[in-house]
């Protein structure tokens, strides 16, 4: 018998709490986990829920459980791209493909495994995912900050509710948006499929995105994107709902189906487009915010990766 410890940080409101654990938590089976949030060993804010309780954003679901089911994760030595590292914290330019860490049925090949096998000192307040504060999807490349201790954990944490950490990605987008605008919708599950995300009057939490028109070179253009608000999916949503979906994102409209959206004259260069990228092209470019011990000023970026690259450097050529 062992003791399995974890406390998760809601960022996104209106799922079940058995459900959500079922996805955190590979190891155990939904039944089991009904039954510890049933005795009270799993608890959402200091309160004993039941297993269809919703969740909100900004709860935290803590559990101390006797399981005989190991949390133990496999190290591998998969590259890293460390942009910075010190006693406290890791930044990592994730590559893009690379799942975060393990769960709903993916057990190797995560950052996690990675960074298990590369350092010795990280947060465990969440054993499933050792060091991480945030997460990217999976095709998303770019920066990630991790933890090595639990202490430095919760203060990082406590910046990204405060919205202390300033985020800036690029996106090749399809169409031309306006020079510069911002976003304002509430964000909920998409009804119809409940592993998307939607826009809502009603739902959800309040999502804030700002952008700027980089470049376009007809039918595309390259933005900056910054958010205030860190829900997920959050970038791919907004795009979307303001019919300038990203390059490659079939979840969100971005998909080789556009290409009929736009005059056939544009066919070639799209269909060179296709061929040097094939993921969803979004990238998360920078992290800045005050280093919660030394309390410098720290900024990171993460240069643009190839994929990305080479499309903007094809897009030139027809400029």
């Amino acid at each position: 018998m062992s003791e399995l410890q974890f406390d998760f940080h809601v960022d996104s409101s209106g799922e079940r709490i058995d459900l959500f654990l079922t996805k955190q938590l590979s190891e155990l089976s939904r039944s089991k986990i009904q039954k510890y949030i049933k005795n009270g060993s799993i608890r959402v804010s200091g309160n004993k829920v039941k297993p269809s309780w919703i969740l909100s954003e900004g709860e935290d679901i803590i559990g101390n459980i006797q399981t005989q089911v190991t949390t133990e994760i496999e190290p591998e030595s998969i590259p890293l791209n460390i942009l910075y590292e010190d006693d406290h914290l890791i930044i990592i330019n994730k590559t893009s493909g690379l799942v975060v860490h393990p769960g709903n049925g993916v057990k190797n090949g995560t950052l996690v495994n990675a960074l298990i096998f590369h350092f010795n000192n990280l947060s465990k307040l969440n054993p499933v995912r050792p060091g991480i504060v945030h997460r990217l999807d999976k095709q998303t490349s770019g920066v990630i900050l991790v933890a090595k201790s639990e202490d430095i954990h919760h203060k990082l944490a406590r910046l990204f509710e405060r919205r202390e950490i300033r985020k800036k990605y690029k996106a090749i987008i399809w169409g031309k948006t306006k020079n510069y605008d911002s976003i304002t919708t509430n964000i909920c599950r998409n009804p119809a499929n409940r592993t998307l995300f939607a826009t809502s009057k009603t739902k959800g939490k309040e999502a804030h995105t700002n952008y700027s028109l980089d470049s376009f070179h007809a039918p595309l253009s390259v933005l900056s994107i910054g958010l205030k608000t860190g829900r997920t999916h959050q970038i791919r949503v907004h795009m979307k709902s303001i019919g300038h979906p990203i390059l490659c994102d079939e979840d969100y409209s971005g998909g080789k189906k556009m290409i009929k959206s736009f005059h056939q004259k544009y066919n070639q260069k799209l269909k060179r487009v296709f061929k040097l990228i094939n993921r969803v092209a979004l990238h998360a470019e920078l992290l800045e915010f005050i280093h919660p011990v030394s309390g410098e000023n720290l900024k990171v970026i993460a240069p643009l990766p190839e994929d990305m690259k080479n499309v903007i450097s094809l897009l030139n050529e027809y400029a």
